[in-house]
Formats: structure tokens, C-alpha cells, sequence
């Protein structure tokens, strides 16, 4: 039930009380069965919480967040009772009811980008007047108590469909399927083809009859946490058929073409890492990464990862002394396939390099300031948690937090020209967090960049190295569209025997602008 003081103020003002008695009454409705009458009503209320979002804090006076505690069960509600109307509606009608259910979808992603950033003034609505090109498709699944709601949009129009399966089991099956695959387990197969049954099987034959080429999940929840590209589809992947990426939001994501002309690109890397070691030894970071995660073997030689979580191993022995324990640090966080991978990008992408040494938060900032770059390239260590406070990146010599990213990323030229890629080749989201990938979204809103490319587990260093090299590939020598081009880098990598498991090809996920 939302209060009358919603946001914990002392206030009078006339659009809370109204918000909250309208919300009263809609619930009322329900419970006596009167759910047209009670669609009016949460109409009323949802009008009056646009009106005063912006006022509201992100937090209430008890540490609630407002979308959890506010916008969460009211839109949730608002969005059930339009799926129920729909019964009956004639096409038109059902068009218009359809793009109701879809605006409500995307105030629940800005209010929850919000509340994760922890502010609500940072997210800018691009306007750039296209929504849908041709050959492209958004899925927002909707998961319900008793079913599964899959609306659907291309440039023809919103399309909607219910499967009789829970939302609690569907998301038990992400969660069983992102964490076999986290782990490099060999039995995923059950819970991706369970997971393809309910939210992609419905939709296929309306993708073939519009001609989808790219397939654009706007999910929430635990869905975020699944890699649609590995969930088996016949006797391959849904990646093989569809190039695959994610928007937090439409109403958040800029569709525009990408440029047709060169771009200068930022490329910046740690192999081995300096002065941010003793940071990260003399703070609390590492008490959130959790144990080591597993690694898949080929043959008998465990690969190298790109994870902070060695660093969480050595945290947590006590045998080493702390000069020790950082010399140890520096060896284990040492990324050897960063060097090829930023020098090869190097060499097809014109730009500046900072590598290493050369790569500290200072001279990050001096050359955003001083260039136009359309492309920014961070090849480091980093981890996206449950809020914008637990996100960050490493340079040579010191944490940059996602907040701080925006800091180092305000020079005027950025600001006018928005940077078409943010890529976060060594960066993982926090296991088993539905709100971690978020932190991957955030960087790109915080960086105003229209797209970002970044990994839901930690990655094995060379697979990286190869899917980089060719996404880059892709988009600059085959003119590709950044979702075909990731599509086509993960394909090429799967295709040798070391590294067919989707632990090594699947992570990698577009989140924004595809084309």
C-alpha cells in the first residue's frame, strides 16, 4: 500500500494524496472483482506518480528504496489489469492498450535506473525520433504469478501473447541456467530449453513472418542474469539464428545508424596492474567479490580468467604477509592477453592508446578532454554490482567508480557527440545478482555512450582477446551493425573445439544502441 506521505515527507501536497487514495481504491476494486472500475482508478494513480517522480527521493526516511516500496507494486498491478482488458478489444483498441502495457514497462526501467544510480536527474530520454528498424524486434517478457506475458514489438506494430507457466518457475529456471553456465557446467541444457520454451517458442513464427534479424531483450529481474544467445535452440543456439543484444529501456536507448565515416577510438588496458593494487589491498572492495568461480579446464590446464575473485583468494589467507600478499595480488590480476588485444585494436582503429603506465586516471581524463572519440575501450578489471557504489573499473593506479566515470568523461567534446561505444572487455557483474547488470547500463548512461559492451561472469582472458578482435572487425571491415558484429566475433570463437562451451562465448552482451 503506498501512503499518503510516499516518500516519507511531511507534506500536504494534493498529487500524494490523490496518488495514494486512488491507489486504495483501485486495490479495493479488485478484491470485490470490479477490475474496470479498478483499471480507471490505477489509471488516475499512475498519472499522479509520473507527475511526482522526479520530486521523489530514491530512498524513503526507513533506507526503502522508492521503487521497490512505490513504483514497483503499482505498475505491476497497471500492467496486469491492461493485459486482463485485453480480451474482448478490437485490433485498434488492442493496439492502444498494448502501447500502455509498453510505456508502463519502460517508467518501471527509468525508475529502477534511477534508484540504482541514485539519481534522478541523470537519464536523458534520447529522442532521436526511431524507435524500430525493419529487420529488429524488442521482447519484453512479463512475468506474472500464474503466467508468462510476452509482448512483442517490430516496425509493424506491439504483438501479445500468454504462456500458462509461472513467473516464479521461469525465474528459476534463469537463475539455474545463468549459474550453470557461470560455472562451466556441462548440464545447461535442460533449463535453457525449458527457458526457450516459454519466452522464445511463442514468438518464433512471428519473428520469421517479419523477417527479425536481431532480437533486442528488454528484460528484468533475474532474466537480465541469462545469456539468450546460449539458450539451445533446435540443434544449435537462439545466437545462431538471431544477433542478439538488451536495452534496460527503449525510451532509454538511442536507435540511430552508426556512423558511416571512420571514428577515433580510446583504447585503454592494464596487463599489470600498479599503484591500484595497494588500493584495493587497503579498502573494503574485496569484501564483495565472494569466493573464486570456476573454471572449465581444457585438457588438463585450468585457463586464465579475467576476475577479481583471485585477488578475493589471496584476501582471504592470512598466512602472507601484506608486502607478500601484494606482490601476489599484482602477479594474479595480471592480464597477459590485454597487451595483444589493445595493440591489434590499435592497429585498426585509429586513436590513442593508454596502456599500463600509461593508462591512470589522470591521463584517462587529460585525453577524453582533449579528443572526439566515438569509441572508448577499457580493457581492465572491473565488477558491476548491486548499486552505482559498487561498480567500478581499475586504471594502473587507482578505482574508477562508474560515478566517477562520468566525472572523467564530461569534457565538452564528449558532451555534444555522444560516444557511440563504451567496451568493458574485463569486467563481470557480482554472481547471482538480477540488479548487477544494471552497473553495465549505468556505465554507459554515466558515460553517455549509446551502446555498451560488457560480460555477465568473468571471461577467459584469450577468449576475450578473440571476440574483441572480431566484434572490431565486424563493425569496421565488414560494416556490421554492433549486435551482428558481437553475433558473428561469438560464433567464430565457438567454432574452435577449446573453447565451444558458452562459458567462453556467451557472456558478452550489447546492452543499447545495436546497430
Amino acid at each position: 500500500m503506498i501512503p499518503a506521505t510516499l516518500d516519507g515527507r511531511n507534506t500536504d501536497s494534493a498529487r500524494d494524496l490523490q496518488l495514494s487514495l486512488e491507489w486504495r481504491l483501485a486495490r479495493a476494486l479488485i478484491s470485490l472483482g470490479h477490475k474496470p472500475l479498478a483499471l480507471a482508478a490505477i489509471q488516475r494513480a499512475v498519472e499522479h506518480a509520473q507527475a511526482i517522480r522526479v520530486d521523489l527521493p530514491i530512498e524513503s526516511v526507513t533506507g526503502i528504496s522508492t521503487y521497490r516500496s512505490a513504483y514497483a507494486p503499482l505498475y505491476e498491478t497497471y500492467i496486469q489489469l491492461l493485459l486482463e482488458s485485453l480480451a474482448g478489444q478490437p485490433d485498434q483498441r488492442q493496439q492502444i492498450t498494448l502501447a500502455h502495457v509498453r510505456d508502463a514497462l519502460e517508467a518501471t526501467r527509468q525508475a529502477e535506473m534511477h534508484d540504482f544510480l541514485g539519481d534522478r536527474c541523470t537519464i536523458e530520454e534520447p529522442g532521436d525520433g526511431q524507435r524500430i528498424d525493419a529487420s529488429s524486434a524488442v521482447l519484453y517478457p512479463i512475468l506474472l504469478f500464474d503466467r508468462i506475458d510476452l509482448l512483442l514489438e517490430t516496425a509493424q506494430g506491439l504483438w501479445h501473447t500468454s504462456t500458462p507457466i509461472s513467473g516464479a518457475i521461469v525465474r528459476s529456471l534463469a537463475r539455474e541456467f545463468a549459474t550453470a553456465l557461470r560455472n562451466g557446467d556441462l548440464d545447461f541444457h535442460n533449463s535453457g530449453r525449458q527457458l526457450h520454451a516459454a519466452l522464445i517458442a511463442p514468438i518464433e513464427e512471428r519473428l520469421r513472418l517479419s523477417g527479425i534479424r536481431t532480437l533486442v531483450l528488454a528484460t528484468d529481474g533475474e532474466l537480465r542474469l541469462v545469456p539468450f544467445a546460449a539458450l539451445p535452440s533446435g540443434s544449435g543456439y537462439l545466437g545462431e539464428r538471431f544477433a542478439i543484444a538488451s536495452v534496460t529501456g527503449m525510451s532509454m536507448t538511442s536507435t540511430t545508424a552508426k556512423p558511416e565515416t571512420a571514428v577515433k577510438a580510446l583504447l585503454a588496458g592494464v596487463a599489470e596492474p600498479g599503484g591500484v593494487v595497494t588500493k584495493l589491498a587497503s579498502g573494503t572492495i574485496l569484501d564483495q567479490l565472494g569466493g573464486e568461480s570456476r573454471r572449465i579446464s581444457s585438457g588438463s590446464e585450468s585457463r586464465k580468467q579475467r576476475t577479481l575473485r583471485w585477488a578475493s583468494i589471496e584476501a582471504a589467507d592470512g598466512h602472507l604477509s601484506r608486502e607478500s600478499w601484494i606482490a601476489s595480488l599484482k602477479q594474479r590480476l595480471a592480464l597477459p592477453e590485454v597487451d595483444g588485444e589493445i595493440h591489434a585494436l590499435g592497429r585498426s582503429l585509429a586513436g590513442k592508446i593508454l596502456f599500463n603506465q600509461g593508462f591512470t586516471v589522470d591521463s584517462f581524463k587529460d585525453e577524453a578532454e582533449s579528443g572526439s572519440y566515438k569509441i572508448v575501450h577499457v580493457a581492465s578489471h572491473g565488477i558491476f554490482g548491486g548499486t552505482a557504489e559498487s561498480s567500478f573499473i581499475l586504471a594502473y593506479d587507482d578505482v574508477i567508480g562508474i560515478n566517477r566515470l562520468q566525472t572523467l568523461l564530461e569534457s565538452e567534446h564528449l558532451q555534444q557527440q555522444r560516444i557511440e561505444l563504451l567496451s568493458l572487455s574485463a569486467c563481470e557483474t557480482a554472481d547471482g545478482n538480477e540488479r548487477a547488470p544494471l552497473g553495465i547500463a549505468g556505465a554507459a548512461i554515466r558515460a553517455r555512450a549509446k551502446a555498451v559492451l560488457g560480460t555477465l561472469w568473468s571471461v577467459d582472458d584469450n577468449a576475450a582477446r578473440q571476440v574483441m578482435e572480431g566484434f572490431y572487425a565486424g563493425i569496421t571491415i565488414g560494416k556490421l551493425e554492433k549486435a551482428a558484429a558481437l553475433q558473428q566475433a561469438q560464433l567464430k570463437l565457438r567454432q574452435n573445439p577449446q573453447f565451444a562451451h558458452p562459458f567462453y562465448w556467451a557472456p558478452f552482451t550489447l546492452i543499447g544502441n545495436w546497430r
